[in-house]
């Protein structure tokens, strides 16, 4: 079973998860719920550069959509990044944020191979 390490970092009002080894959709769903009820910041990003989600389909990102719309409905616009290694990784993260987009949940999404390129999207200094 794989690991989210979550960092908050208030200064830059960004919440930073890197995910380890292989995960599954309820690793990343608890980690969205934890970070959705405790003290959120508006900027989020996901690495998943360390971390196997091979074991991740698209009807898991069909649920993951369906938990996301119902506990983050309501309240402020957040910006999303993904950070990927692979291009499987890559086609599914960029599936997530379409079907974010067709569901109406208030983020916006990014997709990248590229931790750089993330902080930059976010306007966040390389640290």
């Amino acid at each position: 079973m794989g690991e989210i390490h979550t960092v908050v970092d208030q200064t830059n009002d960004l919440t930073t998860n890197t995910a380890y080894g292989p995960i599954s959709i309820d690793d990343i769903i608890a980690g969205i719920k934890a970070y959705l009820t405790g003290e959120t910041t508006g900027k989020v990003l996901w690495n998943f550069t360390q971390a196997d989600g091979a074991a991740i389909v698209s009807d898991d990102l069909i649920h993951l959509q369906d938990v996301v719309r119902q506990i983050a409905a309501t309240g402020k616009r957040r910006k999303v990044v993904i950070v990927v290694s692979r291009d499987l990784g890559f086609g599914l993260s960029r599936m997530a944020e379409s079907r974010a987009e067709i569901a109406d949940i208030n983020v916006d999404y990014y997709v990248t191979c590229r931790l750089e390129e993330a902080l930059a999207w976010l306007g966040v200094p390389m640290g």
